[in-house]
């Protein structure tokens, strides 16, 4: 949301393809954000890990790599390609953002500090998430709810 601001829509697949879970090993959900921009998530649980984040734009695109499976973290290479092609890469050493996240929450509740996550933004994500999860489970387009 902090990307590409509130989402309108979401239609999502999900399969089992390559293992036995109950849910699902294969995830792709297309969602769409009220100014344009759409994001493809896509999740395979019957695979080897990569995990990663790319941002594409009309100027280059910008990626996140995960050096090895977030549950023993060694870091991540962040990579950068300009518009005419030149890229850059940087690897940085392993943080759990996990405790990044709820030591945030924790000072912003003890009022040390503010919230790095807009309360707004937090609202606007969890209405795309359950778009995603309604459009899983009827296969139909899903509408984003309202924000509250």
């Amino acid at each position: 949301m902090s990307l590409l601001g509130p989402a309108e829509s979401a239609l999502c697949r999900t399969r089992r393809l390559g293992s036995s879970l109950a849910n699902g090993d294969t995830l792709a959900a297309l969602v769409a954000f009220k100014d344009g921009g759409v994001a493809l998530i896509n999740a395979i649980l019957a695979t080897p890990f990569a995990g990663r984040f790319t941002l594409y734009d009309s100027k280059g695109w910008v990626e996140v790599r995960d050096m090895s499976h977030p549950e023993q973290p060694t870091g991540w290479t962040l990579t950068t390609c300009a518009f005419d092609g030149t890229t850059t890469s940087v690897d940085y050493p392993a943080a759990s953002s996990v405790q990044a996240i709820l030591e945030a929450f924790a000072d912003a509740a003890e009022s040390r500090a503010p919230c790095p996550i807009p309360q707004a933004e937090m609202i606007a994500t969890i209405a795309a998430l359950e778009a995603v999860a309604m459009s899983s489970a009827s296969g139909a387009i899903a509408t984003v709810p309202p924000a509250i």
